[in-house]
């Protein structure tokens, strides 16, 4: 299967992952799934394996949704951001400065640790790569029932909890990508809000449009 997709010329595919999974203990003990040595041994060795047909790996992050009783949100009970989908589940505030320091360095220990990776797909429209504008459960006029991002544009606040992961992702591995896909983007904003958004990105995000 990997010989004929080579063949026909594609150079890259994705796992889709639980970034959860993937956040090192050292990083984060609260948020980390237990297991991370193995999944990051495991990783190693499918980018390696890939690499042998000239197909590199990206990783297509999703940010799972957390019950409001989770344990790092009863230690930092400002990380807490939006409902997510429901009443009772939500996501990290991606305003919060512990947030995104957070995922700025989980990004830079992974892909130190797993230097062949060939980047990051985020969605950060109304799923995967979750955010506090991405599906809030009690959607305010403000367009999100975070009180602290509820006060930023919606195009702000997504940038800047962009731009932390990407950082993260280039100090860890300065030729690998972050791509950002805007798909279900109009769940928080019209295309000028959109264009704000890639304006106020990092310069070497790259930006997927269909």
């Amino acid at each position: 299967y990997l010989t004929n997709i080579a063949r026909y010329g594609y150079n890259a595919s994705w796992l889709y992952i639980d970034w959860f999974n993937y956040i090192a203990p050292s990083v984060s003990k609260d948020l980390a799934n237990p297991g991370y040595a193995r999944r990051r041994d495991d990783l190693r060795k499918c980018v390696e394996y890939f690499a042998r047909f000239g197909i590199r790996m990206y990783l297509h992050v999703n940010m799972m949704r957390m019950a409001v009783g989770h344990r790092f949100f009863l230690k930092h009970p400002s990380s807490r951001g939006a409902t997510l989908w429901n009443s009772d589940t939500y996501c990290l505030c991606s305003s919060s400065k512990l947030v995104q320091s957070i995922q700025t360095r989980a990004a830079r220990t992974l892909f130190h640790d797993v230097p062949g990776l060939a980047g990051v797909n985020l969605i950060v429209g109304g799923e995967c790569f979750a955010h506090c504008y991405t599906r809030p459960f009690r959607r305010t006029p403000e367009g999100t029932d975070c009180p602290r991002c509820a006060k930023r544009k919606p195009q702000r606040v997504i940038a800047d909890y962009v731009n932390a992961l990407a950082r993260g992702v280039f100090e860890g591995n300065a030729d690998a990508n972050t791509n950002l896909w805007q798909y279900s983007a109009f769940v928080w904003g019209n295309q000028r809000a959109q264009a704000q958004l890639i304006r106020n990105l990092d310069k070497r995000v790259t930006v997927l449009e269909t």
